[in-house]
């Protein structure tokens, strides 16, 4: 699907596939969704455009490495039971809109990282629902709003820091001061 342009959406429900996925520098409107499917091998999203009116991940594996670096999210985001089993990598990607993670479960690292100063990656909020039972790898975040994630996943975030189970690195909003 690399260099492909999907008008009215795109739907990916029960398959698996079996060998590397690319996936990259599609341009979707309308829907996007996968739904009941595995990734064995890799799965490359990298420098995609996704102007949709949803975005949706649901009951989803990925068995190896995620990419979406560079990738521009400009619609609601769902990703609902999903298995990052060998982390997700969101490199230099801007979420334009509200991207809530339900039920997911987070074996190794999961990358926010922005090169670009004036991309701070989350223009809306983000919910990541975490908790002790489903984040067993580590979040590294640089240079991104870290007040835009909900409350209660920047406050674990903060309190598993000392764990080396959450790198905050440079160029982080982490806190609101008000004068």
């Amino acid at each position: 699907f690399d260099k492909s342009l999907f008008h009215n959406g795109l739907d990916i429900g029960k398959c698996a596939f079996v060998e590397d996925a690319a996936l990259y520098s599609m341009e979707v409107s309308g829907e996007f969704c996968i739904a009941s499917t595995v990734f064995k091998g890799t799965a490359n999203f990298s420098f995609s455009v996704f102007n949709t009116t949803i975005w949706m991940l649901n009951s989803v594996n990925f068995g190896m490495d995620t990419d979406f670096s560079s990738c521009v999210f400009n619609g609601m985001m769902e990703i609902e039971n999903v298995t990052f089993g060998v982390g997700a990598t969101f490199k230099n990607a801007t979420f334009n809109e509200v991207c809530d993670f339900i039920e997911c479960e987070y074996y190794e690292d999961m990358i926010f990282e922005s090169e670009n100063p004036k991309n701070r990656m989350f223009n809306k909020t983000i919910r990541f629902n975490l908790n002790e039972n489903n984040m067993y790898g580590c979040f590294h975040f640089q240079n991104v709003d870290f007040f835009k994630i909900v409350e209660k996943d920047r406050v674990y975030l903060l309190q598993v820091q000392k764990d080396n189970r959450t790198i905050i690195g440079s160029g982080c909003i982490k806190y609101r001061t008000q004068s």
